[in-house]
C-alpha cells in the first residue's frame, strides 16, 4: 500500500485539493485522514457499477457485477435482488 502523508487545513484550500487530485485521484480507491485531535477518517470513493446478464458465459449463473465479476445467482422476478454488489460495495441502483 502506496502512503502519502500532507497536513491540510480545514475546511482544505483549492490549493491542497489540486495536491490530491493531483495524486492519480483517478485510481485511489480510498483516502484517510487523521483529524487534529487524532481521529482517523476514511473517504472511499464510491463505486457504480451495473449488473450484467450472461446466461450462456457462465452456465445458468443470471447476472455478474460489471467492476469484479461477482456472480449473482439471488434474483427477484428475474432481476438480481441487491442494490449494491455484495463483494465489492459498487452501487447497482439506477444503472439499468
Amino acid at each position: 500500500m502506496d502512503e502519502m502523508t500532507l497536513e491540510l487545513n480545514s475546511p482544505i484550500t483549492e490549493e491542497q485539493w489540486d495536491i490530491l487530485e493531483d495524486v492519480d485521484f483517478d485510481n485511489t480507491e480510498s483516502i484517510c485522514f487523521h483529524t487534529k485531535h487524532g481521529k482517523e477518517v476514511e473517504f472511499v470513493k464510491r463505486k457504480k457499477g451495473k449488473w450484467v446478464s450472461d446466461d450462456a458465459i457462465f452456465g445458468g449463473v443470471p447476472y455478474h457485477c460489471d467492476q469484479c465479476g461477482e456472480k449473482t445467482l439471488t434474483t427477484i422476478m428475474g432481476k438480481p435482488r441487491w442494490n449494491f454488489c455484495p463483494n465489492c460495495g459498487a452501487d447497482m441502483r439506477d444503472t439499468e
